[in-house]
């Protein structure tokens, strides 16, 4: 017979669409816990896609009573801000152990990736990042208290921005800081095995790590491209750029650098 509520290891009518769409079975009723179901809705002549919940189309009031109908389209649009969000969060987690806590630099991968693969709410992985949120935020604040006028240390806390900064400008704003910066930071290590006496593989290991935290590793313009914007960068001064440069996780210096040598 037809579904009426959704039980724990019952097998439902829904399995049907299980393969077709992205979010079935990933959306469900706050209420009665059944899925939703991806339909076209016709008003006026105008098709519109919707998200309802199964319960509420089969039986109408009987078992779900106020479960919201969803346009797609405004589903995406959430979907997408949560995305850029949470990439601008990890990137700037990873960014700041990457420049002072090597440790926390590797439990925040891992976190990442559990959630990522299990699939945790939005509340669990919010309570299980908040005090690495915490410990980012203090080591930033100690930075900034040594060197509130930006005249040394805290320059530290630029690291991949130079880069990010040129992506961001290129595409006009296409790119998201959080996105511009993980890909900033990938070749700073890159320009940093050039430069320094780095940890071996540095570049390839930050590369894998992003990918597995769902960053993005490949820029899209080449260095000759980006040169002109890196050379306007706020942190330009007597014909170079102060690169912020990583030996290992944990351990950055600041490292002057004409445009042209980076982009050789």
């Amino acid at each position: 017979g037809k579904l009426k509520v959704k039980q724990v290891g019952t097998k439902t009518e829904q399995g049907k669409y299980s393969s077709k769409f992205a979010l079935t079975e990933l959306l469900v009723c706050g209420e009665c816990k059944t899925p939703y179901r991806r339909c076209t809705w016709t008003v006026k002549g105008k098709k519109k896609i919707v998200w309802r919940c199964i319960n509420r189309l089969d039986y109408g009031k009987k078992y779900c009573h106020e479960s919201p109908t969803v346009e797609e389209s405004v589903l995406h649009e959430a979907i997408m801000n949560a995305i850029s969000r949470t990439a601008k969060e990890n990137a700037e987690l990873l960014k700041t152990f990457l420049i002072a806590d090597a440790e926390a630099y590797r439990e925040i991968l891992s976190l990442i990736a559990d959630a990522r693969s299990n699939g945790f709410s939005l509340k669990d992985i919010s309570d299980r990042i908040e005090p690495y949120s915490a410990r980012a935020a203090s080591i930033k604040a100690d930075i900034v208290a040594r060197d509130p006028d930006e005249h040394g240390i805290r320059k530290v806390l630029n690291l991949g921005h130079t880069f990010a900064h040129a992506i961001e400008k290129l595409s006009a704003g296409a790119w998201s800081h959080g996105n511009a910066v993980a890909v900033g930071i990938v070749l700073a290590a890159e320009l940093s095995e050039k430069v320094l006496d780095t940890e071996k593989a540095l570049a390839e290991n930050i590369r894998k790590d992003f990918i597995a935290a769902g960053l993005p590793v490949e820029c899209p313009y080449s260095l000759p491209e980006m040169a002109d914007a890196m050379a306007k960068d706020k942190k330009a001064g007597g014909g170079q750029v102060a690169f912020i440069l990583l030996k290992r996780p944990g351990e950055v210096e600041i490292v002057p650098l004409d445009v042209a040598r980076v982009c050789e």
